[in-house]
Parts: C-alpha cells; structure tokens; sequence
C-alpha cells in the first residue's frame, strides 16, 4: 500500500464553545450550533457539548454521523472525507480506534483494527483490481502477512492494461445485490455470464457475455435483450471433438446468447426489512428559513435507530439535511434504498421542510425549478417491491397529494416484526395539514406541530390499546387530534392511500 490514512482519520476538529446557537437546546438537549471556524453540528448536547447521536458537517465538506462523548466523536459512527473515501465503525475520544471499514475513493478497501487513526492489528486491505492482503499492521505498516491472493479472471483470454483498470469501476456481484445504474457481472442459470451496464436491475448498455465454451459476445443490451451485438471473440486454446452423427443433443449444451437469457430470480429474504430516506430542510435560498426542520429529521433518524423504531442499521437508512436535500439527492436516495426492499419490507420517506401545492421544495429550488412532484414520489414507490410504504410529511400544503433499564427484549422485537410481515400489503400517506394551511412550528414545542405529535406517537403515546404496538390507525388518530387541539383546529393532518389500519409502526418501552 502506497497511501497513509493518519491525517485523514485523526481529530479533524475539536469541539469550540465559542458557539454559536442556531436553534433548540444547545446546552442539554436537542439543537442545532455554528462553530465559529463554520463548521455546523446538529444533534444532542450535555454541558453545553456533542454528546449522544449528531452530524457535524465540516467547513472542508467532511461530514461525521453518530455519536458523541463530551464534544468529541465517541463509539460508533460514519466518516465521509471529502475526496479520500469514507470509514464506517469505532472511534474513541475523536480518533478512529477499534475495528471499522475504510472505502478509499478508488475502490481499494480496508477492514480491520485500527488505533490512533491508523491501521494497528489484524486486518484485510483489498484492491480495486482484485488483490487482497491479510495479516498484522502496526501504524500503518505491514508487519505480518498471512496471505496475499491475486485476481484471476476466468472471462477474457487477457488481462486489461494497467492503467485502464484503475480507471475502471469497480464492478458489482449483481446476483447478490440490486444493481440500479451502476457496472456488474451476472452470472445466468446456464452458466454464461455477463459483465456491463446494468439500469435498474437488468442488463441495460454496453457489455458482453461469456458463454461457457469460452465465447465472447460483445453487444449492446436493454432489459436483458442482446439488441445490437458488435463482434464475437471465439476461443483458439479449446479444442472440440465433432459430433457423432445421430447422437443426441450433448448434455453440455448451452443456449445461444441470441436468445434471451433466463435472468436469476431475486433472492427474496424472509426477514422483514425497514428502509427509510429522512429529509430535513431548514435553509432555503428563495424561501423563508424554517427554524426545526433539521432538528425534526434527526429526531426521526434517532427513533428509528432505537428499539422502538425497530433498530435500524445505517445501511437501512439515509438522512439528508439542509444542502445535501437537493432533488436530485433525495430522488436518487429513495431510488437506491427503496430498490433494496423486497416483498416482505417496508419503505419510509420522512420530509419535512417548505411544500407548495402538489409537490415538497428541496434545498436547491431556486423559485421555479427542482420541485419534487408528488408524483416523482409516487412513481418510486410503485417500482419499489416493498409489501408497506409510508410517507410521513410536514410540510405546508402537504395535504394536496394526489394520488438504562428500560430495554425492548428480543422477543418484542422479533412481535414487532412479525406482526409487520402478517399485514396485508398498505400505502400510507401522512401529511400535517389539509390543502391550502399552513403547517405550523412553536417556539415552545421547538418543532414543528405535526413532527412533535408524530415522534411523541411513535414513542408510545399513540398506543391506545395498550398492547405495546403502535398501529397506523392509532397513530393517525393520535396525530391528528394533537395537532388539532395545539394548534386552535387551525391544522389538520390527513392520511390517504390503500392502508392497514392495524399495520404497525412502532413497538412501546
């Protein structure tokens, strides 16, 4: 390895006092403060410092997602370092420490142990190009190497030039993950594989496919169909016998590439699944900022973190504040994380910022273009393979859709979820008020109305019955009467859609 990673990973930035209070509590609680060298953290506080789950967006466009111990970075949490590549695992009083992953820009991946920012410990770093080294680092250097494995390529006679395959994408195993729009290899039931472009699951652009007998089809496909095939490379080292006249067909034969290849059915988990986009936007350009939206999107992040939102890992969930809100980012969040979903998953889209009749504003609405549509929603839920899709949104006009001790044992857990999977298929719209009101935020609440009832359902109060499950049902009616009541019946939210009311959304403490 020809690269350090100290500077990227140690103490970026210790946490200032001299700061200064956006909104919320920053002394103990929830808020959200601008440090005086520009960098912005939202999240917990104790004394005065980041402690518990928060972000900290960074002046040089670093970003840190998770926790906190008394202004430092603190236990588990997510790194992103802006043209480097990001780290995911254990940090300790500001220093990445213990065991994590590092996904270098190029491709190359580190996991294992690291201490004071470094590689220290047992640990596999792998190459873009295929190559692999285990053993035991120290600071950075490799002190003991129990394995080193070189790529091999068993689907082209020759391997790339070098330079072209550092400049390659890093292709995807694509019968074992969703491949959107990205580059991949699949391999068919008859065994030829294809390696190319993929758009939404399907071999979709330029590729090939090797065949079993060492044939090579390059060609251009759409939605799994060889449509225009470009030149075909037949092997010189494979050396067949003819065929005995009258035999039958051999029991080796493959199809032609011309015909359509049967694409592997996906893999469907029977374990039931949450994905979630968060959306918070508070800092507009051409709209007036709002003082809670950001703050109101952590707060959802931290509930579905927790047991009661059902404990979901970072892989399930993508939160997206302020400048990193733009359409293109929240459209293009939803599209990679709902095509993850199966027929036994949930869907969530949380949004809460400006709305303006039949559609959400992101970041960069500039006055008259990037609205989100209503319907740019609707048609990502419908690709979706989830079995429930929920959008919970406070917004102004959102009703003009169209369309210590205490823990949650295992086996609560486990109800909750199965529950979830016995529920008939449901599309749940949530939003805060009825076309034309405005959706309201209070100084004393420090959230948005809709938002502050909707988390405090969540949480348990909306649990009427008392069977420590939270339903769509019970959460509507808790929602909407709170809303009401706080605000002189001057809001009021609605929900819409082909749902089970007894679909539930949360388990109680």
């Amino acid at each position: 390895m020809s690269r350090l990673i100290c500077v990227s990973l140690c103490s970026l930035l210790s946490f200032s006092l001299q700061a200064n209070c956006l909104r919320g509590n920053c002394n103990t609680g929830n808020g959200t403060t601008k440090l005086k060298n520009g960098s912005k953290y939202s999240g917990e506080f104790k004394a005065g410092k980041p402690h518990g789950k928060g972000i900290m967006y960074y002046l040089n466009g670093n970003k840190y997602l998770g926790t906190w111990q008394s202004g430092n970075r603190h236990g588990k949490g997510k790194l992103i370092i802006k043209g480097q590549g990001s780290y995911v695992g254990s940090f300790k009083s500001d220093l990445v420490e213990g065991y994590g992953e590092f996904s270098y820009q190029n491709g190359d991946i580190y996991k294992g142990y690291f201490k004071n920012g470094k590689y220290h410990g047992t640990g596999t770093y792998t190459y873009s190009k295929g190559k692999v080294i285990t053993g035991s680092w120290h600071e950075n250097e490799l002190i003991n190497n129990t394995g080193t494995n070189k790529p091999t390529s068993t689907l082209t006679q020759s391997s790339p030039a070098p330079n072209k395959e550092s400049n390659s994408p890093k292709l995807k195993d694509c019968n074992n993950v969703y491949c959107h729009d990205c580059s991949g290899n699949l391999v068919y039931n008859s065994g030829n594989v294809y390696t190319g472009q993929f758009r939404n699951g399907k071999p979709n652009g330029s590729g090939k496919v090797t065949q079993t007998d060492g044939t090579i089809i390059h060609g251009v496909w759409k939605n799994n169909k060889l449509i225009k095939k470009i030149r075909t490379t037949k092997p010189t080292h494979i050396a067949t016998a003819p065929p005995k006249k009258n035999s039958a067909r051999p029991t080796s034969y493959r199809p032609s590439v011309d015909q359509q290849e049967s694409y592997p059915a996906p893999a469907y988990s029977k374990e039931v699944k949450i994905y979630a986009v968060i959306v918070g936007v508070a800092a507009y350009n051409s709209m007036p900022s709002l003082r809670y939206t950001d703050d109101d999107a952590y707060k959802i992040y931290a509930f579905l973190k927790s047991p009661e939102g059902g404990a979901l890992p970072d892989s399930q969930i993508k939160v997206l504040i302020d400048d990193s809100a733009t359409k293109k980012g929240i459209l293009d969040s939803m599209e990679e994380l709902f095509a993850k979903a199966d027929k036994n998953d949930m869907v969530m889209l949380y949004f809460s910022g400006h709305g303006l009749a039949g559609s959400f504003i992101p970041h960069d609405f500039d006055g008259v273009r990037n609205r989100i549509n209503h319907t740019d929603i609707e048609a990502i839920f419908q690709k979706s393979n989830a079995k429930h899709k929920v959008v919970y949104a406070d917004a102004c006009y959102s009703g003009s859709y169209e369309v210590g001790e205490k823990s949650i044992s295992n086996i609560k857990m486990k109800d909750f979820y199965t529950k979830l999977d016995n529920t008939s298929s449901s599309t749940a719209l949530m939003m805060s008020s009825r076309k034309h009101e405005i959706s309201l935020e209070f100084l004393g609440l420090k959230q948005g109305v809709f938002s502050h009832f909707l988390i405090k359902g969540l949480g348990g109060e909306a649990d009427e019955d008392k069977n420590k499950i939270v339903s769509m049902d019970e959460l509507f009616s808790y929602v909407k009467n709170g809303v009401r009541e706080y605000t002189g019946y001057t809001q009021t939210p609605v929900i819409m859609g082909n749902y089970s009311q007894n679909m539930p959304v949360s388990i109680v403490r």
